[in-house]
């Protein structure tokens, strides 16, 4: 294993993604790392900006073979479409597609498309977070006595 993959690894291990953003690496969540680990990062910053951007068009390239259908077959065609609207922006801010596409497994939400119902509206995109304006609204009853 290359010194740039046992720093990536060293990284995530800390809970700590390394990103490429604009050609420069860029550090999710901020502020975790450990000083020592910080400086190894930028010691090593152009073999991880290369290792980097080889995996990220590797994963782009094996996206690309793939039919939208045989990715994500049980997301409704209505709620792929509100997804796809925004899709690029939120890779370009960071997302992962898998945080974008993850239906439900087993009952627990993997992604945004499990979340997302037809009739919502995705308000904004940031790195950060994704705003849905939810227009669901569901009965409760709730009883007098338990």
């Amino acid at each position: 294993m290359s010194t740039a993959a046992q720093l990536i690894d060293e990284a995530q291990r800390h809970g700590v993604r390394l990103l490429i953003r604009a050609g420069k690496i860029v550090v999710a969540p901020p502020g975790v790392l450990p000083p020592e680990l910080k400086s190894r990062l930028r010691q090593h910053a152009p073999e991880i900006r290369a290792l980097l951007t080889q995996l990220a068009a590797g994963r782009a390239a094996w996206t690309s073979r793939s039919t939208p259908d045989a990715r994500r077959p049980l997301i409704p065609p209505a709620i792929r479409t509100l997804i796809e609207a925004i899709e690029s922006e939120a890779v370009a801010k960071g997302w992962p597609k898998e945080l974008l596409w993850g239906a439900d497994f087993w009952g627990c939400p993997r992604g945004l498309a499990s979340v997302i119902d037809i009739d919502d509206e995705i308000v904004e995109v940031t790195p950060d977070f994704i705003k849905i304006l939810k227009f669901k609204r569901d009965l409760l009853r709730f009883p007098r006595s338990h």
